[in-house]
């Protein structure tokens, strides 16, 4: 459990120096009180207030706890399955993928 709540925090201060974003900001833009993510490491957020964040940031619930979404699982299976494929496979596929959207 300690090392999920860690995880948290860290992955929350990585999101946030992406974005050129201090904890503070984050706190204020989520509309959660001051102190309160930095103590994430110590208890686990409420849903509501995740959910602030996450919207905040531009990610969802399940990216800040895990490290993964669903998003990233389909990236994943996609990549294991293209890889050795040749450059003519490759941009096939990428035309597949715009015919698809």
């Amino acid at each position: 459990m300690n090392n999920i709540k860690s995880s948290v925090l860290d992955r929350l201060k990585i999101i946030t120096k992406n974005k050129r974003m201090t904890i503070a900001e984050l706190e204020r833009k989520a509309n959660v009180g001051h102190g309160t993510i930095r103590n994430w490491d110590k208890s686990l957020p409420s849903a509501d207030k995740l959910y602030s964040v996450a919207n905040v940031l531009g990610v969802s619930m399940e990216y800040i706890i895990t490290g993964k979404d669903s998003l990233t699982d389909k990236i994943d299976i996609i990549a294991r399955e293209i890889v050795g494929l040749d450059e003519e496979k490759l941009k096939i596929i990428v035309d597949l993928v715009k015919i698809l959207r």
